[in-house]
């Protein structure tokens, strides 16, 4: 039951971004008796703290079908993690693990829980030792974590899914399919489109949300992309692979098109290389921003970021309200 790592090799040292929101293919509807249970979708829906759900509806309306992304690094861990999980009868994670190394969640004598490492030497009899205790099978989970090009803000949107049948695969296909090909996966822009299908098991007339993922450049692009360095910069376009293949300058991007710029790096950047690299128009998108900053991991690097952010924010007469939380116009 081993789920095999499909890219080895040494980790992408990329910038600790923060993650700013999830998209979601479900919610929880009421009925009469106003009990609450699980629907599924047709269209993604942001899961974000309300600023930021007001640049993903800008940018793809209230109900979209299909989303533009991109990763931020080539190692698999950063961007698509595929394993196995067992939760309990109230929802609560008990392990997980790539079907060899397994994380239990082992209370400690302080009456904290940690997650102990094991590796058992008979697996399949352990998982079934383990469903048993759990009263629930074990379901293999998929993360993505990306950003999304048209909306202006440094930070990771995650998408989670069980569906080992039909989404998983399709997303795993792809993803192998354009590192065999591409040589890489970060700069490279994908679609994310979910639609509802009907079950082919017979007499069901049961309908379930499939999400695909299709690389946004063609076999022949691909190609010229495994021969680019690494270290191109901007977001692979046809366009933008056409122009480093043939050796020609890339005009600089004009301040009112999206923000694409995503390096893949490998030295972290400074916090001013980090500020200078989002386009910041607008009191909301320093908001935004900030709210990404709030989230880093290292945090001397994102105190760095919000002092010099700060100092932007005043350059342009914006100031940060702790009543509102938000940049505001100095009046």
């Amino acid at each position: 039951m081993r789920i095999v790592r499909r890219i080895d090799q040494a980790p992408a040292k990329v910038a600790s971004l923060g993650t700013v929101g999830h998209i979601r293919i479900g919610e929880k509807a009421t009925n009469a008796n106003g009990k609450e249970y699980p629907t599924s979708l047709d269209y993604f829906k942001p899961d974000a703290p309300e600023q930021y759900l007001q640049f993903f509806r800008t940018a793809f309306g209230e109900k979209p079908a299909k989303i533009t992304i991109t990763f931020l690094s080539n190692d698999m861990g950063d961007v698509c993690r595929q394993f196995y999980e067992l939760r309990d009868g109230s929802g609560g994670r008990m392990a997980y693990g790539d079907g060899v190394t397994f994380y239990v969640a082992t209370k400690q004598g302080d009456g904290t829980v940690k997650d102990v490492v094991t590796t058992p030497p008979d697996v399949d009899k352990w998982m079934k030792a383990m469903e048993t205790t759990a009263g629930k099978p074990w379901r293999e989970r998929l993360v993505l974590k990306f950003a999304i090009p048209q909306i202006p803000v440094l930070g990771l949107w995650e998408f989670s899914t069980h569906a080992n049948n039909s989404t998983i695969p399709n997303i795993i296909g792809t993803i192998d399919t354009v590192y065999e090909m591409a040589g890489r996966l970060a700069g490279i822009p994908f679609d994310l489109i979910i639609e509802k299908v009907k079950s082919d098991k017979a007499g069901s007339k049961s309908v379930y949300p499939v999400v695909t993922m299709v690389c946004n450049i063609s076999q022949e692009s691909a190609a010229l992309v495994r021969e680019l360095p690494m270290q191109v910069g901007a977001m692979l376009t046809e366009q933008r692979i056409a122009q480093l293949a043939s050796g020609e300058h890339q005009p600089q991007q004009k301040e009112s098109e999206p923000f694409t710029e995503y390096e893949d790096i490998t030295e972290p950047p400074t916090p001013a290389a980090y500020i200078a690299a989002a386009q910041l128009n607008s009191p909301e998108q320093f908001t935004y921003l900030a709210g990404a900053i709030a989230k880093m991991i290292d945090k001397a690097f994102a105190k760095s970021c919000a002092e010099l952010l700060g100092d932007e924010a005043q350059k342009r007469g914006y100031r940060f309200s702790r009543e509102k939380k938000a940049y505001e116009i100095i009046n």
